[in-house]
C-alpha cells in the first residue's frame, strides 16, 4: 500500500496519480525506446527481405514455355522453346502426366550452348501408361 495521501480536499494531485501508476517521465522515456527499437527492428528486417529476395533470388536467366504436345498410346511429344543466355548449357525436365496428373514419363534435356538466345524444341517422352499431356517441369543452368 502506498503511505501517500490525497491533499485535504481529498483529491491526489496530477503527480501523485501520475506516480502511482506509470505515467511519468521514465514511462513515456521507455516507451519511445520499444517504439523506436521496433521502428528499427522492423526496417532491418524490409532491407534484409529486399536483398534476399531481389539480390540474392533466383535469376530469371532460363525460361521455358509449352507450345504444345501430342500424345499416342505409349509415347508423348512435347513441342517447346527454351529462352537461356547465349553459349550457356542448359538442362531441362520434359514430362508426361495421365488423367490422375501423375508422371507416367519422364526425361532430362541437356540443351547444348549456342548463340542463339530462343529456341524451340521437340522432345518424344517414352511412357509407362497413356498419357493425357506433356509438358516442360523446369529447366536451369548446367
Amino acid at each position: 500500500m502506498s503511505t501517500e495521501q490525497a491533499p485535504a480536499g481529498g483529491t491526489p494531485n496530477a503527480a501523485v496519480l501520475e506516480s502511482r501508476y506509470g505515467r511519468g517521465p521514465r514511462s513515456r522515456r521507455r516507451n519511445l525506446i520499444i517504439l523506436v527499437s521496433g521502428i528499427v527492428a522492423l526496417s532491418a528486417l524490409a532491407i534484409v527481405w529486399v536483398v534476399w529476395t531481389g539480390i540474392l533470388g533466383p535469376s530469371s536467366a532460363v525460361e521455358a514455355t509449352d507450345l504444345g504436345h501430342d500424345v499416342t498410346t505409349r509415347e508423348a511429344t512435347v513441342r517447346w522453346q527454351l529462352s537461356a543466355p547465349a553459349n550457356a548449357e542448359v538442362h531441362c525436365a520434359v514430362e508426361a502426366q495421365n488423367d490422375n496428373h501423375a508422371i507416367v514419363g519422364w526425361k532430362i534435356i541437356p540443351v547444348p550452348a549456342s548463340d542463339q538466345q530462343v529456341r524451340t524444341f521437340s522432345t518424344t517422352i517414352r511412357t509407362s501408361e497413356p498419357a493425357v499431356t506433356g509438358l516442360i517441369n523446369r529447366c536451369w543452368l548446367s
